[in-house]
């Protein structure tokens, strides 16, 4: 699944991002880097557990 949110990531200068924390159960997939001149820095997906649910 993060895999297929990182679909800038292809791009030459743009990397995907995972953060994980597990001991408050939020989860993030960034693109960060470039794109020709244009800056690309944003959250695909952000994801909290609460209370064991999502």
């Amino acid at each position: 699944m993060v895999d297929e949110l990182c679909c800038y990531a292809h791009r030459q200068w743009v990397n995907c991002y995972t953060i994980f924390d597990t001991k408050q159960d939020h989860y993030q997939v960034m693109n960060v880097g470039r794109d020709g001149y244009r800056r690309v820095y944003g959250c695909v997906l952000h994801l909290d557990i609460k209370k064991g649910k999502t």
